[in-house]
């Protein structure tokens, strides 16, 4: 099986837009083992290090510690989560624009319809997770209303599909319906805060 290791050096080898022979030659290991590596193999501390030198990347990110290929990122990266491209965007803004970048982000993080955004992604992502469960209606035929309070979401998730068969779909739906309603806002939020003039954000899409 591939693992993130082989997959990421395989990409960075691609993205420097050279030949297998090419970056073994550089690297002074053989075309074959490089190939190996590229497909699962582990390599060795001292060529990590060689190769991330190459590469011009962590050797964090080569194993997969972090998402971060630079070593100034690697801090942002872990309390934030932010890649390295988003990182970059950030810092090349503020250096060039005057941090624009920085400003339309906090406007979109700051505001309500964001955190009402993040917790409807969240729930669906968990909803999608949940353990399936195969439960008969014997199985809850004492069950009390205290009972839900204190199951876990798989459990509870599975006698609510039991009691309620549509239950995934109205909850879905309800779902997606806040999410689009929320990046909608957010839309909203952006335009009035850089189109004054404009009226709505509908207005903006019916000039573009």
């Amino acid at each position: 099986m591939v693992g993130i290791f082989s997959k990421r050096i395989k990409e960075l080898r691609e993205i420097k837009g050279i030949s297998q022979k090419r970056a073994a030659e550089d690297l002074e290991i053989s075309p074959q083992n490089l190939s190996y590596y590229e497909k699962g193999r582990d390599a060795g501390y001292v060529l990590l290090m060689r190769m991330a030198k190459y590469y011009g990347v962590t050797v964090e990110y080569l194993i997969g510690a972090t998402d971060a290929k630079h070593r100034e990122n690697v801090n942002i990266n872990e309390v934030t989560g932010l890649n390295d491209l988003a990182i970059d965007i950030l810092e090349s803004s503020k250096r060039e624009k005057g941090g624009i970048a920085a400003d339309i982000a906090n406007s979109i993080i700051v505001s309500s319809a964001f955190l009402k955004l993040q917790n409807a992604v969240w729930d669906m992502s968990q909803r999608r997770e949940l353990r399936q469960r195969t439960l008969k209606i014997s199985d809850i035929k004492e069950l009390k209303i205290k009972d839900l309070q204190v199951m876990k979401n798989d459990e509870r998730y599975a006698i609510l599909q039991l009691i309620f068969p549509d239950y995934n779909l109205l909850v879905s739906a309800v779902n997606e319906r806040e999410i689009k309603d929320n990046i909608d806002t957010i839309a909203q939020l952006l335009s009035d805060k850089y189109i004054p003039e404009a009226k709505s954000f509908s207005d903006i899409v019916k000039g573009v």
